[in-house]
């Protein structure tokens, strides 16, 4: 056993200044404890256990630290903590378990403040509270006013958690930054990073073999970073780099992957998985963004892209099983800050929907059936608007459908129903004010194209049964068409121009 304290005294009368304090006991074989302190601080080490090694250098004010290994199986700890140029920073440990690793190296004024901060009691917070075993932390925090805990197992509750790493990181810049991180499960990973003013980040994992890296960068004023997984061996990733940026990740079920990055103003994400194998990718640069992913049902992917500065929003539901949702959303006009909504509900399983929109548009996608299609490419200004209707509304409810909706110009309207298998629909709609309304109701092989190009043209179509197909084509300004057909082998052509 050795034991080596190098503390620095001030000497008045053959007496230590108050504060300055070093306790150190060691129950065990092959313990080293090794304590250098200057200024008024206090360091507690009580070791039991074996080939346990405590390092703690602390160098300002008030720095206090306090190391506790116990247990009968508190064996091959190492812990090691660098307090410097600051004061009233808190590092406490506390391990119950074997082969932990703790690293904690602070730099700056009132780290792990809290209602412990600058003095000596440490009943909480703690910034590391391990039980269990393999696992191993790392806090590095250099600036004002951080708060790193990390909680690994709970004795008291949920038991013991094994195989864990968990790394916060808080830099030069990162003043009143708060970091927290709380395992139940085993084999869990969390990073988590920040280099900005007022941001948060919260992990919780209680599932198993779960990775969560999570980064806030200069840019950040009151960044948010949520991160919730409780299902097994999930994947979670987020940047942000702006202000007043909040994402949520919320993996319930198991093998999922998301990953979110934001840069800008104002920008919010929410991913929420509860089924299993499901991705979300989302990418906001810009401010005013927003986007929500749900993936209650299995192996769905959902990709979502904001981009030029804008105040587009994105909803995405998946309750079914191997759908597919990609939304691109491009809200600057020229000189014109604008901004997209786009909500695409996917109830089916097997569902594709691509959406790609640039200015003001709205669009609707609800896929309830299995195995549809649906595409919408909106340029400029296709939305609903306070007095006149524009955008573009696909509803599939039957199996196999496809449907491609084309709008450049302003304010065009295309609503497509299609309720039987197999049916096919095209709109293109090119000017101001068209209005097309396609609805095949049942049935099994029907086939829809309406082509508008020019000012307030209107269609309507209505196709109930099988193999029924209808070509509308009108170019000018006004036209009107309203065509039904009901029963099978049916054919319209409609052409229409002034």
């Amino acid at each position: 056993m050795r034991k080596l304290i190098f503390c620095a005294l001030a000497i008045a009368g053959g007496t230590m200044a108050y504060g300055q304090v070093s306790t150190v006991n060691q129950n065990g074989n092959g313990n080293s404890a090794n304590v250098s302190q200057v200024g008024n601080v206090v360091s507690e080490i009580d070791v039991k256990g074996n080939n346990n090694t405590t390092d703690v250098d602390q160098d300002g004010d008030m720095e206090n630290s306090i190391v506790r290994i116990k247990g009968p199986s508190s064996n091959g700890n190492s812990v090691d903590i660098y307090q410097r140029g600051g004061e009233s920073n808190n590092a406490t440990v506390k391990i119950n378990g074997s082969k932990n690793d703790v690293d904690v190296d602070q730099t700056g004024s009132n780290n792990n403040a809290g209602p412990n901060s600058g003095n000596t009691s440490f009943s909480t917070p703690r910034a590391v509270d391990i039980f269990g075993s393999r696992n191993g932390v790392w806090i590095e925090q250099h600036g004002d006013q951080n708060e790193g805990f990390v909680k690994i197992g709970d004795k008291g509750g949920s038991g013991r958690a094994d195989g864990n790493y968990a790394e916060v990181r808080q830099h030069f810049n990162a003043a009143e930054n708060l970091a927290f991180v709380n395992v139940t499960g085993n084999n869990n990973t969390a990073i988590l990073d920040q280099d900005g003013s007022y941001d948060f980040m919260d992990v919780d994992q209680s599932g198993n073999g779960n990775f969560a890296d999570v980064e806030q960068w200069n840019g950040n004023i009151t960044g948010e970073i949520y991160v919730d997984q409780s299902g097994n061996h999930n994947e979670a990733w987020t940047f942000q780099d702006g202000n007043a940026s909040l994402s949520i990740i919320d993996q319930s079920g198991n093998r999922n992957y998301a990953n979110v990055e934001q840069r800008g103003v104002f920008a919010d994400s929410e991913i929420y998985q509860d089924g299993d194998r499901n991705s979300a990718n989302v990418d906001q640069a810009g401010f005013a963004n927003y986007n929500y992913v749900d993936q209650t049902g299995n192996n769905n992917e959902a990709m979502i892209t904001q981009v030029d500065g804008s105040f587009d929003t994105s909803y995405v539901e998946q309750g079914g099983n191997g759908n597919s949702a990609t939304v691109v959303q491009d809200g600057w006009v020229g000189l014109v800050t604008a901004g997209n909504v786009s909500e695409v509900y996917q109830g089916g399983s097997r569902n594709t929907a691509n959406i790609d929109q640039i200015g003001i548009n709205d669009n609707y996608v609800d896929q309830s059936g299995n195995g549809n299609s649906a595409t919408v490419m909106q340029n400029r200004r296709n939305w609903t608007g306070p007095f006149l209707i524009g955008g573009s509304d696909i509803i599939q409810s039957g199996n196999k459908n496809s449907a491609t909706v084309d709008q450049t110009g302003f304010k065009n309207y295309s609503q497509v129903f299609q309720g039987g298998n197999k049916g096919m629909v095209m709109v293109g709609q090119t000017g101001i004010l068209n209005e097309s309304y396609i609805s095949q109701l049942g049935g099994n092989n029907n086939s829809a194209t309406v082509n508008q190009n020019g000012l307030g043209n209107y269609s309507d179509l209505f196709q109930n049964g099988s193999n029924n197909s209808a070509t509308i084509t009108q170019t000018g300004s006004f036209l009107f068409s309203s065509e039904s057909q009901v029963g099978n082998g049916n054919s319209i052509v409609v052409t229409q121009s002034n």
